[in-house]
């Protein structure tokens, strides 16, 4: 029996040694998981109903089926249907295709789309290269406007951003704007592409926005978002918008309070809100601004112009004002509604109180901002000195207080003029050489305010360099208009290095059209808008209040500038 016992347990070690032996020979025989990764994206085969149906049921589900396996997370999240129904729809995710079951009946002769977002990714995290649109219809004709252009965000077009467009204004909805659902959304592409299909007609509000939290709403207080530069309506003219460009940026939603407003006795306000407001936010809070006395509310003074005391987005201005009277109290009035058309009638006003006190005004003007700074090299030999000052220069000091040295040490007198209430801009008059070091001396005894006091530091000097001559190129074009209107408006071009270069920008005259550039040699891609309110920086419009933005172009090409050489034909279509 032992021996016996012995010869099966001999047998059963054989056996279960060779299943091992087998088993690792067998995983030897597999090599390592090899081939190139996959970097394909996903692509939409078929879809059921087929894209452009009409006379579908109203108890329909949606079938769309894509050409790999898809990642499930990804797929839940980067289904739209528009209009949105009551009721979100269940979304069920197979290996490779996506299935949408409606929880309610689509309503009768009704075009729907269902757009896929750039967010779905395949089984191997590859995104999806563009949104996708599919249309059908309950009726009997399908919808055909359409909406198309690119997102941009610091120059470049930017992928993954959500397009929303609203049928109602944004502003007038009665709802803040993190409450409100899109009529239509979409996602940007590569390239920053977008598309709406299928849209029927009328007027529609565009926005873009970050979504990063996936909840299909904006959200100003943490994602950056953006408006187009021109209205989108659909009617028999203008079925397919085209070119629509939007430029994202950072916007605070939250209500701008007062901090703080004083009053020296050269009568400048000094007013402090408690957020950053950029050039837009803050012409339309200041031009509805009352300044009134206490005693005698009838009647109001005037404010006469603004200046920002630091680069926008800022937080403190100064104003001048009509003459006001030393002793008396006055009150500084700010309405928050044209900003914020939501905002509650009990936060509404902003108001503030002040007293203009007695005695001479012996505050020193203070140097805010100067071009070329300090340091500055590559200046162009044509450019213009500017200087800003926080109070108003004496124009008659200003003649002859500003001088320029050269590395020489001859000196040259820069005149210069008043371009506001707080800043002067002049050349010099033998001009400027190429290739020179040269110093721009502020003489404190000779440079006064309108009250007389001299600038704050005895002197004050400014070196820099101009760009040598030799290493210069040219770049010259044309620019074109889509509105005649337009041409009336100057035009801000900004040259922006593509690798090796420089950064340039260039001014073009309200009724010129051609444009001609030096700039250090290297590759450029080119940026321009139309300064419609002429104050030299883009503004971005805003969705609360719905403002256009100006309009823009973002050129897709490179341009190559070389040392004594002109390129040409560029054409910037705006």
């Amino acid at each position: 029996m032992k021996t016996s016992a012995g010869k099966r347990l001999f047998h059963l070690v054989i056996i279960v040694t060779g299943v091992i032996i087998l088993i690792m020979g067998c995983a030897k025989s597999i090599g390592p998981p090899g081939g190139p990764e996959d970097k394909t994206p996903p692509t939409v085969l078929i879809t059921d109903p087929p894209s452009g149906s009409v006379g579908i049921p109203l108890d329909s589900r949606i079938e769309i089926k894509f050409s790999e396996g898809i990642d499930r997370q990804t797929a839940e999240k980067a289904v739209f249907i528009s209009p949105l129904p009551d009721q979100d729809p269940k979304i069920k995710v197979k290996s490779d295709a996506i299935v949408i079951v409606p929880r309610e009946n689509l309503l009768p002769d009704k075009t729907y789309v269902v757009t896929i977002g750039t967010d779905l990714k395949d089984a191997h995290r590859v995104n999806l290269e563009q949104s996708v649109n599919i249309a059908f219809s309950t009726g009997e004709t399908i919808d055909s406007g359409s909406v198309k252009g690119a997102v941009f965000k610091d120059g470049k077009g930017t992928p993954g951003v959500s397009l929303a467009l609203f049928e109602d204004r944004p502003d007038r909805a009665g709802l803040p704007i993190d409450s409100l659902v899109p009529s239509y959304i979409t996602q940007s592409g590569e390239g920053g592409l977008f598309t709406f299909d299928y849209l029927p007609d009328g007027a529609f509000y565009l926005a873009a926005f970050e979504d990063k939290n996936k909840n299909r709403r904006i959200n100003p207080a943490r994602e950056m978002i953006g408006v187009p530069y021109a209205s989108t309506v659909i009617d028999s003219a203008n079925t397919k918008l085209t070119e629509i460009g939007i430029q994202l940026h950072l916007s605070d939603p939250s209500l701008p309070g007062l901090r703080s407003v004083s009053v020296n006795p050269d009568q400048y306000l000094k007013v402090r809100f408690s957020k950053k407001l950029d050039h837009l936010e803050a012409d339309t809070l200041i031009s509805l601004a009352i300044l009134k006395e206490e005693a005698d509310s009838t009647t109001a003074k005037g404010i006469l112009e603004y200046s920002n005391l630091s680069a926008y987005p800022a937080s403190d201005y100064l104003f001048v004002t009509e003459t006001l009277t030393a002793g008396k109290t006055y009150q500084i009035s700010f309405d928050l509604q044209r900003l914020y058309p939501q905002v509650a009638d009990s936060l509404r006003m902003l108001n503030y109180s002040f007293t203009v006190p007695e005695g001479e005004d012996k505050n020193p003007p203070v140097l805010l901002e100067s071009f070329p700074v300090a340091g500055a090299v590559n200046v162009a030999p044509d450019s213009s000195f500017i200087f800003r000052f926080s109070e108003l220069i004496d124009t008659a000091s200003a003649v002859t207080a500003v001088r320029l040295i050269n590395s020489d040490e001859d000196t040259t007198a820069v005149i210069l003029t008043l371009q506001n209430s707080f800043s002067l801009s002049g050349r010099a008059t033998a001009g400027l050489g190429f290739g020179q070091s040269y110093k721009l001396f502020l003489d404190s005894k000779i440079l006064r305010d309108t009250s007389g006091n001299q600038l704050s530091d005895s002197s004050m000097t400014i070196e820099f360099s101009t760009i040598g001559l030799d290493t210069l190129g040219q770049l010259s074009g044309e620019i074109q208009f889509s509105k005649q209107n337009d041409a009336a408006y100057p035009v801000e071009l900004q040259f922006n290095p593509a690798g090796e270069g420089q950064s340039g920008s260039l001014s073009v005259m309200p009724g010129q059209q051609e444009f001609i550039t030096n700039l250090i040699p290297g590759y450029y891609t080119i940026s321009a808008f139309i300064d419609r309110n002429r104050n030299g920086r883009f503004d971005y419009g805003s969705i609360i209040p719905y403002q256009l933005a100006e309009p823009f172009i973002t050129s897709p090409d490179t341009f190559r500038v070389r040392t004594r050489f002109e390129s040409s034909g560029v054409l910037l279509e705006l």
